[in-house]
């Protein structure tokens, strides 16, 4: 899987959205899926590999968001701050999600993303 570095990616689908928190499905050239969204520790956005079944594990509350996150096979990951963007080894840094303990349908009221196929 390549690095899941932004400038490198195409927006495929705002799953989730709101003033203080986003989470966003990306590919790059080759299809491969990426997510991006907050992290609290350290403050930024995350930009990182997944696949379809992780996504799908997601959407039917069987892994958590820090879960899809710990699982994703990116060894590397890029995130982006407001004073600095870096590409950070998964080893080397404890990367803690916003809002990570929640399931896809736990973000919004109004419920998630449509189920595509899972």
């Amino acid at each position: 899987m390549k690095i899941a570095e932004r400038h490198n990616l195409t927006l495929v689908k705002e799953l989730f959205s709101d003033g203080d928190f986003q989470l966003n499905l990306l590919e790059d050239e080759d299809n491969n899926l990426f997510v991006s969204c907050n992290t609290s520790k350290p403050n930024g956005i995350v930009y990182f590999g997944t696949t379809c079944n992780l996504l799908c594990e997601f959407i039917t509350k069987k892994i958590a968001l820090q879960d899809l996150f710990d699982k994703s096979p990116s060894r590397f990951v890029e995130i982006v701050s407001k004073h600095k963007r870096a590409v950070y080894s998964r080893n080397d840094l404890e990367i803690i999600l916003t809002n990570g303990t929640k399931w896809a349908d736990q973000l919004s009221e109004e419920g998630f993303i449509e189920i595509w196929g899972c």
